[in-house]
């Protein structure tokens, strides 16, 4: 497949698709603040479509193998745009609840089927700055998203950003059924059991696991306290914390191509660790930020520091998937790093419930610190070729 081919049929559906994700950021806490006054309750909300990602993940492997990469990517992209356009209608939390599940299982589906055709067609030397620039489509999307969504919300209402969420949907659907191939050439026909794969594989999913929940549950949880802080702390409008969110995704754009290139040069871990170490650092001066252009900076600065990141995850998930079975261990792997995302919103919920908000800045902080030491002394260098003997 071409570069131009390439960015048409994947990269740019995904930034699509990543707009419209990111535009529900800002204006969730405000939509959940109407229909609960439980920040336990809110936590899941905002945790809700990450759950859905992790059981979308599940049958993921089975689809594609029935329906092939294409329809499975397509069906995901679907199910996501169908709920969240129900999402106005809905006037209970729970309701809401079900609903941003149900969306989040097609972000899921979508995820694994890209990830599996993508790590089918690159070598491994490659599979850095691929799967670095994924990544860094995400980050662009994250960028723009939230700036959207504050102003759609601001100028129509919230519910006007759920119907601006499907039709980016539709559109992200319409080229990726235009321009992507049918099928690739690569994927195995024969179907194994995600148990199968489970018992054969556990050592590897387990070890590394450990590795991806950390950085997954890092990047989770101050994704959720940066417009916490404006919300509840700072009580800063919906529209100003949509332009923060999307001046500090700026910096994490920058550095998505340096990521990939540090990885198919250096190694993985030469991304992975620096990532945490910093977002940490910046995790912890959260409660420092007592106006909105500290909340900018500090927000500025975790974004950066995730940027040095890019891909990571991915990139060591695909170096890990034996051949045979990479749909079946790549739907595993993103279920391990998908729990780990619907954990912390839910971390967060009660301790800001029961303690108080700053009190979550310190637990995150010292995670993301404990898993750049868990990443420098337990997982070995995934790009060698030795990833199969982690002990």
């Amino acid at each position: 497949m071409s570069k131009r081919l390439l960015a048409i049929s994947l990269y740019i559906p995904l930034i699509i698709t990543s707009v419209a994700a990111s535009s529900l950021l800002p204006i969730l806490p405000f939509y959940g603040q109407g229909l609960t006054a439980s920040l336990l309750w809110l936590g899941l909300l905002l945790g809700a479509h990450d759950a859905g990602q992790m059981l979308g993940n599940l049958p993921s492997s089975s689809m594609i193998h029935r329906f092939g990469m294409k329809a499975t990517l397509l069906i995901g992209i679907a199910i996501e745009a169908v709920f969240v356009l129900l999402l106005p209608f809905s006037h209970h939390i729970a309701l809401s609840l079900g609903l941003l599940v149900l969306s989040g299982s097609g972000f899921g589906i979508s995820a694994v089927a890209r990830q599996t055709y993508l790590a089918g067609m690159f070598p491994k030397h490659q599979l850095g700055r691929v799967l670095g620039t994924v990544g860094g489509m995400f980050r662009i999307g994250r960028l723009i998203g939230p700036a959207l969504g504050g102003v759609v919300a601001s100028i129509w209402s919230i519910e006007a950003v759920f119907v601006t969420f499907s039709m980016l949907c539709a559109a992200s659907m319409v080229l990726v059924w235009v321009f992507l191939p049918k099928q690739a050439n690569f994927l195995s026909e024969q179907k194994y059991p995600l148990l199968d794969v489970w018992r054969i594989h556990r050592r590897i999913l387990i070890v590394a696991g450990i590795g991806q929940v950390l950085m997954q549950m890092t990047r989770k949880g101050w994704l959720i306290l940066i417009p916490l802080f404006g919300v509840l702390v700072l009580e800063l409008p919906i529209d100003t914390i949509g332009y923060i969110l999307s001046i500090a995704s700026l910096f994490d754009v920058f550095f998505f191509v340096p990521s990939g290139f540090i990885m198919d040069r250096f190694g993985r871990k030469w991304s992975i660790i620096p990532s945490l170490f910093l977002q940490g650092m910046g995790i912890a001066c959260l409660p420092l930020a007592t106006t909105p252009l500290g909340l900018t900076i500090v927000a500025s600065f975790i974004n950066a520091s995730n940027g040095i990141g890019s891909g990571t995850m991915m990139t060591v998930g695909a170096d890990l998937a034996p051949e045979a079975v990479r749909s079946e261990f790549l739907s595993l792997w993103r279920v391990i790093g998908d729990a780990s995302v619907v954990i912390a919103p839910i971390i967060t919920g009660v301790i800001a419930e029961y303690l108080v908000l700053p009190n979550a800045t310190l637990f995150f902080a010292s995670l993301a610190f404990f898993g750049g030491a868990f990443f420098w002394v337990a997982i070995p260098e995934t790009l060698s070729n030795q990833t199969r003997s982690i002990p």
